[in-house]
């Protein structure tokens, strides 16, 4: 086949590359403006072959069209500003790996996809967020598999500790569970709520024989636990909590007379959790004592325990007493709650 070069313009002209004009095997094209080097029939001839192929090809400042053999479109492959484009295209395959759109995925779900050597020392630094799609799992190098935030499993490295017993150890955002055959769970905190509460103001018993929640005004520190509502002991995470707290009261009017104290959980009363503390004649002065006990409850997270109270005598106050001197005493509030998380197994 002959090599036809064709200038374009308003009269086209074309001449024929003899051998002749070969120099050294190469073809040496000057004096012509506005050149193409175009095949006389559309899509029939190659350019080199697979035994005779073309060692390298430069191309300047432009764009190679590829036709799509099946939708029949141009793909345009350029270079601009260091970056390499592929226009026209919406899928590029190298070997097994597919890019489509904003998708890497492999050309079958049973391929792998793998970032990094296996002895890769380096880290993946992502500076997006990261979103498992529902029945995803992570798969750690042990084999364990984790499809949930909520809690981590982990399996021992040994099949059985130094005393022969086999386990398990487990953890969710508070606290590390340890478990043994035969001795059951074991709570380790390591983000335990907490809260130290008081009053101090007096608590008239006013109508008598009503129950009533004893007020809780000022926190001395907390976290994970608050008191709303004045009286509320209000926590945020689920768990079991150990409530402690102490009272004084105080009776001024004859006779002995009864106090019941009591727990709510959720505005209801918690079943045998009352207590009755009995206050002597106070007729010939106050009768005064300190009652002090605590309850262990299960809640979940923002509900709310309330300690109430209820006496049939209006003579019992819980009452405060403030700075003293000769020696300086710090204030007693009427009412002191202590608040600790012992355990997250509600949740497991």
């Amino acid at each position: 086949m002959p090599l036809i070069t064709r200038q374009f313009g308003p009269n086209p002209k074309g001449s024929i590359l003899s051998f002749q004009d070969m120099d050294n095997n190469l073809i040496y094209l000057e004096e012509l403006t506005k050149l193409d080097l175009i095949p006389l029939t559309d899509n029939v001839y190659s350019l080199g072959t697979s035994a005779s192929r073309w060692k390298s090809i430069s191309v300047g400042p432009g764009t190679i069209n590829i036709t799509d053999q099946t939708l029949l479109t141009d793909a345009s492959l350029t270079v601009d500003n260091g970056v390499l484009q592929i226009n026209g295209a919406n899928q590029l395959q190298v070997g097994q790996l597919k890019f489509v759109d904003n998708t890497i995925e492999s050309t079958t779900g049973a391929i792998d996809i793998q970032i990094g050597l296996t002895g890769s020392t380096a880290s993946l630094q992502l500076n997006r967020n990261v979103v498992i799609a529902p029945g995803k799992t992570f798969t750690f190098g042990d084999g364990t598999t984790q499809s949930s935030a909520a809690i981590q499993q982990y399996t021992p490295t040994s099949s059985a500790d130094s005393f022969g017993v086999t386990g398990s150890l487990v953890r969710d955002d508070e606290n590390i569970y340890v478990r043994t055959n035969g001795y059951g769970w074991r709570v380790i905190p390591f983000n335990n709520s907490y809260g130290s509460f008081y009053d101090t103001t007096n608590q008239a018993n006013t109508p008598a024989s009503t129950a009533r929640a004893i007020n809780i005004s000022s926190t001395a520190t907390a976290s994970g636990v608050s008191i709303v509502s004045g009286n509320r002991i209000t926590v945020d995470h689920d768990g079991i909590y150990n409530i402690q707290f102490s009272l004084q009261l105080i009776k001024t009017s004859n006779n002995n007379g009864d106090a019941d104290i009591w727990l709510r959980y959720n505005g209801v009363d918690v079943p045998n959790s009352n207590s009755i503390v009995t206050l002597i004649d106070g007729s010939k002065g106050s009768s005064k004592t300190i009652t002090a006990w605590n309850f262990v409850q299960a809640m979940t997270a923002s509900s709310y325990c309330q300690i109430y109270w209820s006496a049939a005598d209006t003579g019992l106050t819980i009452y405060a007493v403030g700075t003293q001197s000769t020696p300086t005493r710090p204030a007693t509030p009427s009412m002191i709650v202590t608040v600790d998380k012992i355990s997250s197994l509600t949740q497991i």
